[in-house]
């Protein structure tokens, strides 16, 4: 299986607060993404000197994680940019205040290459709690991290000591066997479809699974450095084919302000959920590694910053959860 190929690893940070923390509601993963960029470049950057707007080395480690380019002589129908191969995750918080001695925690998913800069990960993040984060610079102390592997086994792997031990990368491994071919997908954080240059606010799953397939197989090919050569035209026609049953999405306004360009950039999507019926088994055979890896990478546009948070729920008894197909 070609998509086993893939590699990722799954960092969780504990963090408490030393200051007074404001994050703005559905902006946890933004302000995180910014001051995450601005630090990695400072500490990781090889040249600063030059790189006045953006990285002009295509060897530096800041540029391929965070402005990674197309290469000359590859240009793939539609794509515009190359993924990061990095989403943050733990985005949603309910607080908008967190006060000094307070727990609360981020997530950051790696994928392909960047896996084995685990331990750059971590110093830009223990860098962000001393120079402080949102909009009152609050710092914070990052107690403890830890990987958790497809199964959700966690390691430590740092702690109060800053000792860092080897993380639990891994690959997807498909031993699934439906049972049932009814799945629902939720949406946890804003997500936005764009589906023939429109976007979409009620997707039937097509939608969605051209978005998971372009994602991805861009993430595959630039970053795990593996052509998933996949009768993608097929998958599409054949996604084309699941029902769907019921949904319930609520359009959320989420926009924020580039320190770069201080341009007002609009984040907004959809969350909510939506039950599908693949009708058959084997085709909720095919689909379901798609849609499990769709948790690693996220959805749509903004991944990075935590939008298109996606999970899944295989194992739905509908007559028991008393769920309306009316």
């Amino acid at each position: 299986m070609i998509l086993g190929s893939l590699k990722f690893l799954r960092l969780n940070f504990s963090l408490t607060a030393i200051d007074k923390i404001f994050i703005p509601k559905n902006l946890k993963g933004n302000i995180f993404r910014g001051a995450f960029g601005l630090n990695f470049k400072k500490l990781y950057c090889q040249s600063k000197e030059i790189c006045i707007d953006r990285c002009m080395d295509s060897n530096c480690l800041y540029k391929r994680i965070f402005e990674p380019s197309l290469p000359a002589d590859i240009a793939p129908s539609g794509l515009k940019n190359i993924p990061r191969p990095f989403i943050f995750t733990h985005t949603y918080e309910e607080r908008e205040i967190i006060y000094p001695g307070e727990s609360f925690n981020i997530g950051i998913n790696i994928f392909g290459w960047a896996v084995e800069h685990y331990n750059e990960f971590i110093k830009t993040i223990e860098e962000i709690g001393k120079e402080g984060i949102g909009p009152l610079r609050g710092k914070f102390l990052l107690r403890n991290v830890y990987s958790m592997d497809g199964e959700n086994n966690k390691k430590i792997i740092y702690d109060k000591n800053g000792m860092i031990k080897n993380p639990v990368s891994f690959g997807f491994t498909n031993n699934f066997k439906p049972v049932s071919t009814q799945f629902k997908i939720i949406f946890n954080t804003p997500t936005k479809i764009i589906y023939d240059a429109k976007p979409i606010y009620n997707p039937d799953f097509y939608h969605i699974f051209s978005r998971l397939r372009d994602r991805i197989s861009s993430i595959s090919y630039f970053h795990n450095n593996t052509d998933l050569e996949e009768n993608y035209r097929a998958l599409e026609e054949d996604s084309m084919n699941v029902k769907t049953l019921t949904s319930r999405w609520n359009f959320v306004e989420v926009r924020r302000r580039s320190s770069r360009t201080k341009q007002l950039q609009d984040l907004s999507g959809i969350v909510g959920y939506g039950i599908y019926d693949f009708l058959t088994l084997d085709r909720a055979e095919m689909f379901y590694p798609w849609i499990k890896i769709g948790e690693l990478v996220n959805v749509g546009k903004n991944s990075v910053w935590g939008m298109g948070e996606i999970r899944s729920d295989f194992n739905l008894d509908l007559k028991r959860r008393n769920i309306n197909l009316c």
